[in-house]
């Protein structure tokens, strides 16, 4: 179990990471839960709240794989918030070269978007589509973002011709 650490590694921890560390004795879901009902009673701003589930979610993870892959699944539009969370969960554990790893990482995109499913591999348009774009985009994690576009649809034609 890491505790907020009093060695800095560039600022000081907002005291909402220091407070989401109170929320240790129960799952992961009456954690979240708790601190829900915790930022509605004190009018917690939408930063703050972020900051604290994600580090109620996230505090035992250690490996950068894992956070690179939330990166890349996080949207664009949202990876600024999910920095400020992150840099909140390296600061609360005196964790500078982890932050500094992530920060300085570019984050790849996935070379397959959902049109060139349908239009290269025939598939049909709905939940299927998802589900492949969703088996993909694991494979292409799993191989540490490595796949190109035609390797990426390669795989996925083999795994829908398994499929049917």
């Amino acid at each position: 179990e890491a505790v907020v650490s009093t060695q800095s590694t560039g600022g000081a921890v907002n005291p909402v990471t220091i407070l989401s560390y109170g929320f240790d004795r129960s799952s992961p879901r009456d954690r979240s839960s708790a601190f829900s009902k915790l930022r509605r009673d004190w009018k917690m701003s939408h930063d703050e709240d972020l900051i604290g589930q994600f580090v109620i979610k996230h505090r035992h993870q250690t490996e950068i794989k894992y956070f690179q892959d939330l990166l890349v699944d996080t949207p664009k539009h949202c990876r600024h918030q999910y920095m400020l969370a992150f840099k909140e969960l390296c600061l609360s554990r005196g964790d500078k070269e982890l932050f500094q790893t992530i920060e300085k990482w570019t984050v790849p995109e996935f070379p397959v978007r959902g049109d060139q499913l349908i239009k290269e591999l025939g598939l049909p348009k709905g939940p299927l589509i998802s589900k492949y774009f969703y088996l993909a985009k694991t494979k292409w994690k799993e191989n540490h973002y490595t796949m190109s576009r035609e390797e990426v649809l390669e795989y996925l034609k083999s795994e829908y011709e398994k499929a049917s």
